[in-house]
């Protein structure tokens, strides 16, 4: 979580897949800074669950996608 605060813009694998893009980051003493293009059941879990654990010292890192590419055989 360090590094990913240190240096926001991340790479994570899902499905066998480089996936890029921006983590937020919540640490205990740290208001939450979401974007507005972060969805609002995110935002809802961040702001009201996950910050509840960084009062015991837990970190998190949400981690925003860059803009998708186009599908294969999109239109």
């Amino acid at each position: 979580v360090r590094n990913a605060e240190a240096a926001p813009a991340v790479r994570c694998w899902l499905n066998g897949r480089e996936l890029c893009g921006r983590a937020h980051v919540l640490r205990p003493g740290r208001q939450p800074e979401l974007p507005e293009t972060v969805s609002q059941l995110v935002r809802a879990i961040a702001e009201n669950l996950l910050t509840r654990y960084t009062a015991f010292g837990w970190s998190f890192a949400i981690i925003e996608p860059d803009a998708e590419e186009p599908t294969a055989g999109a239109a």
